[in-house]
């Protein structure tokens, strides 16, 4: 996995944006600044070399609970590099249900940022599993010349699903399934747009933030945008600032961003080329309505964290087709079987 974003495997990620707040952001990683190693900042091989000299072997399983910024992304490819597993950890569990995700997969370290240093400290305290400050973890190291080889099918990141019957289940992901599938969202299907900037606003703990929008990015040697936590009013200055063309979200996301548009009409509307959602159905509209407001596409996906994400999704070529066109009987399958009726679009 940690090669879509290398030379030889593709042009590499142009630049890698981080929403600072304010109104204002910091060019963290590209090819257009001087301290970039390979396509990559060197903050994820100085990790790598941490990670190697704290005796992180093939297979070892590392914990990753940060937000989206940019050490998340530096110790998460620098994690893979050191041949290790990632374990995302949701930034909003408590430390009891954080420790529930360690003890579960089994890791030797967590990995956290300082906005979520005391859900860190108490699955620390509950596991036994040491837990590290990635802003500081790697100052000391120094580059290291080469990356650990994995093959394929070798696990590269464990994903925990929300756990709609029990407790939350692990689905194991090998390097093959994620390289896979974000070539597929960068290049197939709709695939993403040479040039593109895009909105990186889904949290990166979540396959759908992960692979859809950071590593199909990276395959496709574009820009990413960035922001720590979800703020529609914010995303749509950001969005403006950068001029972001490309958004990955959920249903929700796209609400929001419709009611920021109506409450704050100095700000300008971006106009977007492409748009996909993902998560759950989204309403007809909603999507008539983003589409008409933000002058784009939206190409509706669907998929599992156990299939890396995507499994399919409306395709520009292939055209929408609304259900009540087809003359179909759409129903839905509840608790006991029962079957109720459905909307259009959901």
């Amino acid at each position: 996995l940690l090669g879509v974003g290398e030379p030889d495997d593709g042009p590499g990620p142009e630049r890698l944006v981080v929403d600072l707040g304010g109104g204002s952001t910091e060019l963290v990683l590209g090819r257009c600044v001087p301290e970039a190693a390979y396509s990559m900042n060197t903050g994820s091989v100085r990790v790598t070399e941490r990670h190697l000299a704290d005796g992180v072997t093939p297979g070892d399983r590392v914990a990753l609970l940060a937000p989206n910024v940019v050490e998340f992304v530096t110790s998460y490819y620098g994690i893979l590099a050191a041949g290790g597993v990632v374990v995302p950890v949701p930034t909003l569990l408590q430390g009891r249900e954080a420790a529930y995700l360690l003890e579960t997969a089994e890791v030797s370290r967590l990995l956290h940022h300082p906005a979520v240093a005391a859900t860190a400290t108490k699955a620390s305290e509950i596991t036994g599993v040491p837990a590290v400050d990635i802003t500081t973890y790697a100052a000391s190291a120094e580059p290291i010349s080469n990356f650990v080889a994995r093959e394929p099918l070798d696990p590269a990141v464990i994903f925990f699903t929300s756990g709609t019957t029990g407790k939350p289940k692990g689905a194991i992901l090998t390097h093959l399934n994620l390289v896979m599938n974000c070539t597929v969202s960068a290049f197939d299907g709709n695939g993403v747009a040479a040039g593109a900037v895009v909105l990186g606003c889904l949290p990166l703990f979540h396959i759908f933030g992960q692979s859809v929008s950071l590593n199909a990015a990276f395959r496709r040697g574009v820009t990413v945008v960035l922001q720590p936590r979800f703020d529609a009013t914010e995303a749509l200055r950001l969005m403006n600032a950068e001029g972001v063309t490309m958004i990955c979200a959920v249903p929700t996301m796209y609400i929001q961003l419709l009611k920021a548009v109506g409450e704050h009409p100095e700000i300008p509307v971006p106009q977007l080329a492409d748009a996909i959602s993902g998560g759950a159905s989204l309403p007809v509209a909603v999507l008539e309505k983003f589409e008409r407001v933000f002058s784009t596409k939206i190409h509706e996906g669907y998929g599992l964290s156990e299939t890396s994400p995507s499994i399919t999704s409306n395709q520009e070529a292939l055209g929408v087709e609304p259900v009540e066109q087809r003359g179909e009987t759409a129903v839905m399958l509840g608790p006991g079987d029962a079957a109720g009726p459905v909307l259009a679009g959901d």
